[in-house]
Parts: structure tokens; C-alpha cells; sequence
């Protein structure tokens, strides 16, 4: 993976000496994008990767708050990673349907909740 970093590294590096610097937003993100993708596949380190694509998201995002969610299906639970740009904080819940996030972790399909607090009596969550 790292060999496999570094040629992308030297391609990118070859092609912003190459080619001219784009005007456009596109050219610009397309840049950032290569960036980004060297870095991550650069790191070893789990929660430094995790903090990494959380503070990328979110810059790309311009938000102030990220949230990254991992489905261990090993150990089965769900992590979650929060950042707000000055700490990473990590968090689990169980990856069964008793839960909503645990629900969606399980099922892989995305839920639309009106109103968390008015769920009904026959959900599994």
C-alpha cells in the first residue's frame, strides 16, 4: 500500500509540474482530491486515518463538526468518530436492530425519521 502511495505521489507530483494550474473550482478540487487520497493511503495509524478523512470531509464540506462511521461486523459494533477540528472523540454502540444507527449498521439501508422522540411501538429500534 505504501509503494502504491508513493507512485501516486510521484504521478501527482508530475502532473501538477506538467500541466498548467487550473483556473477553474474543478481543476483546483481534482488537485485536492489527489492530494487527499495520497495522505490517506499514507497512513498506517487508525484513529490518525480516521481524524484524517473526518478533518478532510469536513473542510470540503465547510462544516463544523464530522462524523465518521465504522461498521465493525468483527467485534460486531458500530464506532463512531467525532471530531470538531480540536479533538477526535470515539464512540460504540452494538451493531444489532435495537438501535437506530445499530438498525441502519445492520441492515445497510437508510432510515427517514420524522420525529425520533415519536417513534412507533412496532419499530425494531
Amino acid at each position: 500500500m505504501v509503494d502504491s502511495a508513493l507512485e501516486l505521489g510521484k504521478k501527482e507530483l508530475a502532473v501538477s509540474s506538467v500541466l498548467p494550474v487550473a483556473s477553474d473550482a474543478s481543476g483546483d478540487m481534482a488537485l485536492r482530491f489527489i492530494k487527499i487520497a495520497v495522505n490517506l493511503s499514507a497512513e498506517k495509524d487508525l484513529k490518525k486515518l480516521m481524524n484524517l478523512i473526518t478533518r478532510e470531509a469536513m473542510e470540503l464540506a465547510s462544516a463544523s463538526k464530522g462524523t465518521l462511521y465504522l461498521v465493525d461486523r468483527e467485534n460486531m459494533k458500530l464506532m463512531f468518530y467525532v471530531t470538531d477540528q480540536k479533538q477526535l472523540n470515539e464512540a460504540c454502540v452494538p451493531l444489532n436492530p435495537q438501535s437506530i444507527s445499530g438498525y441502519v449498521g445492520v441492515t445497510g439501508n437508510p432510515l427517514l425519521i420524522e420525529d425520533v422522540y415519536e417513534l412507533s411501538d412496532e419499530s425494531p429500534y
